[in-house]
């Protein structure tokens, strides 16, 4: 019995390791929220709006503990599905993560309606990077497929055709990932985080590697970019010249995002 105990602690000790530290509650976003919910505790949109300020600073286990009491009161509620769902796949819990995905989607009609577009978008894309992240790239590019077509912003077109580009690219359908970049406009209207949009551009010949990044840039920046570079460079068939950027996007300890989990894979792969 002993020796299982210790075995547990080295269990949750790796688990805790491998998700990394969050981030301070400087705003006290996750204080006000837990205070609302401890007050209605029976609010089902409270229980989203705590899972989505713990997941703003990195509490991943914290917020899919969130959603899934909402859950317990509103089983087909998309906003929480759609949220545990996204955070399962933070974590490498895939299946658990398309589980929750699909059966958010099941609650989108088919042609989505206004109002469902952005929801319809987000469970798309999740779906895109639970697949990517298995290795799935078939799954996951029918997914970005999809995703393009719902994108209706710049930074919608952006982020998804990146996905979708490397997608096919490690799928080895160069031809279907030219014509997505093509469609890539160096003057689309990006308001969000740049980073997928410059990677678009590095890849149509826009922008140098050199002007990616720089030493103000912030650890998501890092991770994200540094990913996009080295799977660039690993499907161009440099593997050697992509390894670095995997380690710099690890060194970035960004955990949370994707670029960051995409390099752990590649370089465990190795």
């Amino acid at each position: 019995m002993k020796y299982l105990w210790v075995l547990l602690l080295c269990l949750v000790a790796t688990l805790a390791i491998a998700q990394g530290d969050p981030l301070p509650d400087e705003k006290g976003l996750v204080a006000a929220a837990q205070a609302k919910t401890d007050a209605d505790p029976h609010n089902v949109e409270l229980w989203l709006a705590l899972g989505n300020a713990q997941a703003t600073v990195w509490r991943m286990t914290d917020s899919i503990a969130s959603y899934t009491k909402g859950l317990a009161i509103d089983p087909d509620h998309v906003g929480l599905l759609l949220n545990r769902g996204h955070r399962y796949v933070s974590v490498g819990k895939y299946d658990l993560a398309l589980k929750d995905l699909h059966a958010a989607n099941e609650q989108i009609h088919p042609e989505p309606l206004t109002s469902e577009l952005n929801d319809a978008f987000e469970i798309s894309y999740h779906i895109g990077i639970a697949h990517y992240m298995q290795g799935d790239f078939a799954k996951s590019a029918a997914a970005w497929d999809r995703c393009r077509d719902l994108a209706r912003t710049d930074d919608q077109r952006a982020s998804s055709s990146d996905w979708s580009y490397m997608t096919y690219r490690r799928g080895k359908r160069d031809k279907e990932a030219a014509a997505i970049l093509e469609k890539v406009q160096p003057d689309w209207k990006i308001t969000g985080n740049p980073s997928y949009f410059h990677r678009l551009l590095f890849y149509k010949g826009l922008k140098k590697e050199s002007e990616l990044l720089d030493d103000k840039s912030e650890s998501v920046a890092v991770a994200t970019v540094s990913y996009g570079i080295g799977n660039w460079y690993l499907y161009n068939g440099d593997a050697a010249k992509a390894r670095p950027y995997f380690e710099k996007a690890i060194a970035s300890k960004a955990w949370a995002t994707w670029g960051y989990i995409g390099s752990a894979i590649e370089l465990k792969r190795k």
